[in-house]
């Protein structure tokens, strides 16, 4: 694999070269990554006054491809507060536009032209650009190289929406679809440290979307494993494993820890994208289940067993009731979680080993509701049992009503 990647990113450089010698200017392949098949050129007018961009990529299919940047000193990383350059092709008709990413969609960034509302003033400042698509022979097969050369100046004056290209390090980010059509980039993306002036690169990692993985990770721990595995306990072991209250409040405990840790994961990561904190459904509605999870389960457990000595009776039913409502309202919060991350194809194995874990977790709980409900230990055990014994009740009192009229009517007979 690392050798094919080699050969087609060796492909690119060759196919960039000429193609930027053919529009009428040398721009240089100065970043190869290996990972995504992208290739990222530049070359500064002699003036100092504009940039010339070429951007390469192979995929399987035509594909939108878009390069964005940090000014230097920027706090910010990813995509937040980001200028952009996206092309697009439409057939064979390409556009290359100016865009900057400063507002939220479910609380996560989307870049939007410079033109549009959110930017008053702003101006498209990508000058020329021109481009092509076609298929390529490569080791993995036929691929579709997309190409884009285009130009914009380096201080645009753009105030509302751009960024200036100056001497020093700046964040540089791209990313490729997975069609033509401009949405979410899922995995094909990437970002290091780039000086347009003297060429110098260093690698860089976004530290807000590593940090926002791991909060889903540990989101996932805490109401996929931890707290469904305490409620278990206490449901299934309580009448025959005396250790089943340590368990259940350990593996309770451990969960609601791992709640608070992935939830200071993602307040550091909105931070480091400069985005406001509890703007989206998904971010409201997870600090309300936080609440939720220290409020009634987690505080009427520890009030009725340390204050009260155990005595469950006053409190129990709100403990159990909000314990259970919180563990669903968890796994809802995991599926909007995906779904607001916009990266439902990105996430298809976290997506279905949720949906495998909740199912499996509901028939094991189904089997085992059936079987206290046939040893007789679950209360619609005596439900059913108060029910079969009003029937029998009400047939014996038929047959004996019967059995009387049966009596009666020989008699009545004979007395005539």
């Amino acid at each position: 694999m690392a050798a094919q990647a080699n050969t087609i990113c060796v492909v690119l450089v060759i196919v960039l070269t000429l193609a930027s010698t053919l529009h009428g200017q040398q721009v240089m392949p100065n970043v190869v990554d290996l990972t995504t098949n992208f290739v990222l050129g530049w070359s500064l007018s002699t003036d100092n006054s504009s940039i010339t961009f070429q951007l390469s990529v192979t995929a399987s299919t035509p594909v939108w491809v878009g390069l964005g940047w940090h000014p230097v000193g920027a706090v910010t990383t990813g995509m937040t507060q980001a200028d952009f350059a996206i092309a697009v092709f439409n057939g064979s008709k390409l556009t290359v536009s100016d865009y900057f990413a400063n507002t939220n969609r479910n609380g996560f960034t989307r870049p939007l032209p410079d033109t549009t509302t959110p930017y008053p003033g702003g101006v498209d400042n990508i000058g020329s650009y021109s481009g092509m698509q076609a298929p390529m022979d490569t080791p993995s097969g036929t691929l579709v190289l997309t190409n884009v050369i285009f130009q914009r100046p380096l201080i645009t004056g753009d105030t509302a929406a751009d960024h200036p290209i100056t001497p020093g390090s700046m964040i540089v980010i791209w990313a490729f679809g997975e069609s033509n059509t401009f949405g979410y980039h899922h995995g094909n993306a990437g970002q290091i440290l780039v000086d347009f002036y003297s060429g110098a690169t260093t690698q860089s990692t976004d530290e807000a979307e590593t940090l926002i993985q791991m909060h889903g990770g540990m989101m996932f721990i805490a109401f996929g494993i931890q707290l469904t595995f305490g409620a278990f306990v206490a449901r299934y072991l309580r009448t025959n494993h005396r250790w089943w209250l340590t368990i259940h409040a350990t593996s309770q405990l451990l969960g609601v820890a791992t709640v608070l840790v992935a939830l200071v994961l993602a307040i550091v990561s909105v931070s480091e994208e400069g985005e406001s904190h509890f703007h989206g459904f998904h971010q409201v509605y997870g600090l309300l289940l936080v609440i939720l999870l220290l409020c009634f389960p987690a505080l009427t457990g520890v009030l009725a067993h340390w204050y009260l000595r155990g005595d469950l009776r006053r409190y129990r039913w709100i403990h159990v009731l909000a314990g259970y409502v919180t563990i669903i309202l968890g796994y809802i919060q995991l599926y909007i979680g995906i779904h607001e991350y916009d990266a439902l194809d990105a996430l298809k194995t976290p997506y279905y080993i949720l949906s495998v874990l909740f199912g499996l977790y509901l028939t094991v709980a189904l089997v085992l509701e059936t079987t206290r409900i046939v040893d007789g230990v679950h209360p619609l055990s005596s439900m059913l049992l108060r029910r079969t014994h009003e029937e029998i009740g009400e047939r014996d009192d038929t047959a004996a009503a019967s059995d009387y009229q049966n009596e009666r009517i020989p008699l009545m007979q004979r007395n005539k």
